[in-house]
Order: C-alpha cells, then structure tokens, then sequence
C-alpha cells in the first residue's frame, strides 16, 4: 500500500517536472506573440489616430491583460510624470517590475528596453518604422522560440517520464 502511494507520488512528480519544463518554453512563444499583436496595436494609434505615446499606451492598457497592460498603464503615467527621466529609463523600470517573470528571456526584454529608449524622441513617421523593424527582429525571436517550444518541449515530458521509469525501477 505505501509503496504504491509512493509510486505514484514519483509517477505524478516526475510528469509534472517534464509539464513545467516545457510549459515554461510555451510562455515565452505566448508572451512574444502577445507583444507582436500590440505593437501593432500601438503602430496603429500612432499612425491612424495620430496618438501621442502616452495616450497610446493608454489605450493599450485598456484593450490587454495583465502584465502587459500594467506595464502600458505604468509607462504612460511616468512619460505623463516627466520626472526627467528617459524612456529608455522609464522603459527598463517598467518592463523590470511589470514584464520580468513572463517567460520572456532577459534577452527579449533587453531588446523591448532599447525600442523604448528609440521611441522617446522620433516624430510619428519614424516611431511606426522603428516598431515595425523591431517587429521583423521580434518575428524572428518568435520563429526560434516556437521551434525551441517543438523541440524541447517533447524532450522535457519524455525526460521526466524516463526519469520516473528510472526511479520506479529502484523502488
């Protein structure tokens, strides 16, 4: 009877450990597809409705989920603020106690911070084309991300079902 709870307890821990793994590689190919869908969001208030940053990101703190509209409503009060800080500044803060913990790798949120820090000084004209090369280079991170995600993701449930058989084996 105590073995087979503790058989089971392995069964269930080992398959967890693969899921998490892997669910892991899910939420950074979530997290980026989210980001590319408002960026275009924020392309288009810019170039339709002539918005200025502030009131963009406003608005895209109203039309998305947690963390991203956090981090949206965050960003526009301190560039409302004008404390004299830059965006790059006001960006890094933000994306560090808003975004970090989403699944995006320091490397993504190290590459939203420098579109903050272009975005800050440009007219609307050059503000869309620099989100729209940041989105080609997002596409990319996207495209790797999500072949990662094929890869591994089976590898990590396969790991920790071989990793049960293992220890079953032992007990």
């Amino acid at each position: 009877m105590l073995r087979a709870a503790g058989v089971a307890a392995v069964i269930l821990s080992c398959t967890a450990i693969g899921v998490i793994a892997g669910s892991a590689l899910s939420d950074r190919v979530s997290a980026l597809r989210e980001l590319d869908r408002l960026l275009t969001m924020l392309k288009r208030q810019i170039q339709y409705a002539s918005a200025p940053l502030p009131e963009a990101f406003d608005e895209l703190a109203a039309r998305c989920r947690p963390p991203f509209s956090r981090f949206f409503a965050e960003t526009a009060r301190c560039m409302e603020r004008r404390d004299g800080k830059s965006m790059e500044e006001i960006f890094r803060e933000n994306v560090q106690t808003c975004l970090s913990g989403i699944g995006l790798s320091e490397t993504d949120l190290e590459a939203l911070v420098r579109l903050g820090g272009r975005l800050g000084y440009l007219d609307g004209e050059m503000q869309v084309r620099t989100i729209s090369f940041y989105q080609e280079e997002l596409a990319q991170v996207r495209a790797a991300a999500e072949e990662e995600f094929r890869q591994k993701a089976k590898v990590y449930r396969y790991l920790g079902f071989l990793m049960m058989c293992l220890i079953c084996r032992n007990i």
